[in-house]
């Protein structure tokens, strides 16, 4: 025959179900520090929710230094074991799986092969980002060259305008740009109706 729960257990079943409503991810171990009040501040608790959310205050930040405290001992063992798989990307790795909450972590640190997918999609991650940043540098550079190049084509013909001119013609994507400077033709097609638009704007200069 199965023993009756005691009193503590049963505030405990109450208390979980008001906790997890206002703090789910943390409501076990919450739970498990405010049980250790006694039976009547736990019943009052239960009462009002003010001193409830006072109480899960007080033991969030409890939770939280013990947290930090305990991802920097993670972060170590992380980092030793991250530097394992990928010496060379190890620290940027490891900064992103910190992000994770200190059981998922754990999680890792006990299955080699959780790690593995973990710092091989983290990898993945920062090669794409690295991809993008020199594809917007590489553009950049482009641009500038081509710009260089179409300001000293103009100058020659319009050296009032030129700086303006390069400014209009810089809109056009680095294809037409290239383009325009293989075709005089169409080079100059381009910066007449340029030239249009910048006497229309400003007659007479």
């Amino acid at each position: 025959m199965s023993s009756l729960p005691t009193t503590k257990e049963i505030l405990g079943e109450h208390l979980y179900c008001a906790i997890e409503a206002l703090q789910p991810q943390h409501a076990e171990r919450l739970t498990g520090m405010l049980l250790e009040l006694d039976n009547e501040e736990i019943i009052q608790m239960l009462q009002y929710d003010d001193l409830l959310k006072k109480r899960l205050q007080v033991a969030m930040e409890v939770l939280q230094r013990e947290e930090s405290k305990n991802k920097d001992l993670l972060g170590e063992k992380l980092y030793s074991r991250t530097e394992e798989l990928e010496p060379v990307m190890c620290a940027k790795i490891t900064g992103m799986l910190l992000e994770m909450d200190s059981y998922s972590i754990q999680q890792l640190l006990l299955s080699q092969d959780a790690l593995q997918s973990a710092v091989s999609k983290a990898k993945e991650a920062l090669l794409h980002e690295q991809s993008r940043d020199t594809s917007r540098e590489d553009f950049t550079r482009n641009k500038q060259t081509l710009g260089e190049q179409l300001y000293q084509v103009i100058e020659r013909d319009y050296p009032k305008h030129a700086a303006k001119l390069t400014g209009m013609l810089l809109e056009l994507g680095q294809e037409e740009l290239v383009h325009l400077l293989n075709n005089k033709d169409l080079m100059q097609s381009r910066v007449k109706i340029a030239l249009d638009v910048i006497e229309q704007e400003c007659p007479g200069r």
